[in-house]
């Protein structure tokens, strides 16, 4: 892992996106904004999703997106950190 990656797992709401993906393989953008209950805006949100799609941890679909391989196996890893 490079270390622009490890900072953007570091902000806000990364971890919490990419755990709901561990609950839920698919979603959508909508069903993300339901899941956070407006304390996440659609810009931040959107970032959010455009970077871990890039970092190929989440997949851009026809509707909505959903986990990779890697994003399960990144998932994994920070989890055993505690």
């Amino acid at each position: 892992m490079d270390k622009e990656f490890i900072r953007f797992l570091g902000k806000t709401w990364t971890i919490d996106i990419l755990g709901l993906f561990i609950l839920s393989n698919k979603m959508t953008f909508s069903m993300i904004l339901k899941e956070f209950n407006g304390r996440i805006n659609h810009t931040l949100l959107s970032d959010r999703l455009y970077t871990l799609v890039a970092y190929n941890i989440l997949e851009r679909e026809e509707v909505g997106y959903s986990i990779t391989e890697k994003g399960i196996e990144t998932f994994a890893a920070l989890s055993q950190l505690g």
